[in-house]
């Protein structure tokens, strides 16, 4: 009788096992899930930090860049993504349409995090909208936020007051500010 319910209570675990196997999968196929997505955005990163490696030397060699505005559209197109290059002028490209934005300041290359916070306003404009032209508007809101800190600086005021000027102009940015102080092109 011992074996015969050790047995049947064997049968029972099966189920239960049957069960979790059956949970178990639906955490699967929403973990790839989950996973092709972040893949999928992680490629933008991958673009800026790639093409950092290739950024001419001054504003003046950048300005006179196509061969550079060639390269980036050409692998935009060919990674089927938006791919962005900051430095003095910032290049932001889908492969058709170009972006070449003037907006920022040389003191924010002395902020340490400056990209991490790109990359955080990135993410917050391509959820709202996946376009060239909002990846565009995040990099323009980012340099005007730098100039207008720069603009506020005071003598014995260092990077680290900057970072909070910074900030503050984002928080502060409207629709209005990004459109009238946006210094841009597109190719």
């Amino acid at each position: 009788m011992e074996l015969y319910n050790s047995m049947k209570g064997g049968c029972r675990m099966d189920k239960d096992m049957e069960r979790l196997g059956k949970e178990r999968l639906k955490r699967v196929r929403r973990r790839r899930q989950l996973a092709t997505f972040i893949i999928s955005m992680a490629v933008i990163v991958l673009g800026i930090t790639a093409y950092r490696l290739i950024q001419p030397a001054s504003a003046e060699d950048q300005k006179n860049s196509h061969d550079l505005i060639d390269d980036i559209k050409a692998f935009a197109k060919e990674l089927n993504t938006i791919i962005i290059v900051t430095g003095p002028v910032d290049y932001v490209t889908d492969g058709n349409k170009c972006y070449m934005i003037n907006n920022g300041c040389k003191e924010m290359s002395t902020i340490t995090g400056t990209g991490c916070m790109l990359s955080g306003i990135l993410g917050c404009f391509l959820t709202v909208e996946n376009s060239v032209d909002s990846a565009a508007a995040a990099v323009k809101s980012m340099g005007i936020a730098g100039e207008i800190g720069a603009y506020k600086l005071k003598e014995g005021e260092g990077n680290a007051t900057l970072r909070t000027y910074l900030i503050d102009a984002l928080f502060n940015m409207t629709d209005e500010e990004l459109e009238k102080s946006g210094k841009y092109e597109v190719q």
